[in-house]
């Protein structure tokens, strides 16, 4: 087997169309490749004849991850090979119970000495138009230090255990920064907003696009000061109606820490029901 760059149009329309992949990320990746947010030189493949067997992006979360059933010891040699061109010293990727191929890739990773440093739970729901009675601005019409100061202060009572880390890591400022760049990294294709309370701001959501059906919920807080009002209902409800504008959306995603009760009550009450478990593996090299 061979491990190579993607090259080729005939490679490229077999990486979008892996057996082992679910439609939806096959529809995701196909997608990113056409509006030009990957190009071919991001995509590793392990491939034999015209069959490719492994795929991945090289960036910091490995993402599209994906092996057909192939022997573990090819499929660590894949992943260390990934992990020897990426530039990133941290490398972040996330597994889903429902991937073809779970406990192959599991079991690579680990032996990959990648490790799981947080357990998290997906969950999902067709959008819906709620009447939302609130004051909520569009984020293009707010600053974006109020965004960060918002993340900023949501930070001790944040049960997510990936954020706290980041936060102790960096400083909760730098920290803030940094999550609030990566929430609008696909800015036009992010939307958030901010919802105030007596012209005071009191949380924030970010709604993000996976695909052209598929939005995901970036990020959700309410500030402290203004917790057990419902307002985490409210804005949740706000980001489903967000996506119900857009036709062609027909799922939004959402994904929390095992752990982070406060969000689970919220995603439950709006009707988001549990698709599957995940897995975060985290490697420093």
């Amino acid at each position: 087997m061979e491990i190579k760059i993607v090259s080729t149009k005939d490679e490229l329309f077999a990486v979008c169309h892996m057996a082992a992949s679910s439609n939806a990320q096959n529809e995701a990746l196909s997608e990113e490749f056409h509006r030009g947010s990957l190009n071919m030189e991001d995509c590793l493949i392990l491939k034999e004849g015209q069959r490719i067997y492994g795929r991945i992006i090289l960036n910091r979360y490995l993402t599209y991850l994906t092996l057909e059933k192939i022997p573990v010891e090819r499929a660590v040699g894949f992943l260390k090979e990934a992990c020897n061109r990426i530039y990133e010293k941290h490398i972040v990727t996330h597994l889903y119970s429902d991937k073809s191929n779970h406990e192959l890739v599991k079991t690579s990773l680990l032996l990959s000495d990648f490790v799981i440093t947080q357990e998290k739970e997906s969950y999902i729901r067709q959008p819906y138009a709620y009447p939302i009675k609130a004051d909520l601005r569009d984020g293009r019409d707010v600053e974006d230090t109020l965004f960060i100061e918002m993340i900023q202060a949501c930070y001790e009572q944040n049960q997510d255990r990936s954020i706290r880390k980041d936060a102790i890591r960096y400083g909760r400022y730098k920290a803030a920064v940094k999550l609030f760049t990566e929430l609008i990294e696909q800015e036009p294709l992010t939307y958030r907003q901010m919802l105030f309370v007596n012209g005071t701001p009191a949380g924030i959501v970010f709604l993000n696009t996976s695909s052209e059906k598929y939005r995901g919920i970036g990020y959700l807080a309410v500030h402290p000061a203004f917790r057990a009002q419902g307002l985490g209902k409210v804005l949740l409800q706000a980001a489903c109606a967000l996506a119900a504008k857009e036709k062609s959306v027909s799922t939004i995603i959402g994904d929390i820490d095992v752990r982070n009760a406060y969000i689970r009550d919220i995603v439950q009450a709006c009707a988001f029901e549990l698709s599957c478990q995940e897995l975060v593996f985290e490697k420093n090299s």
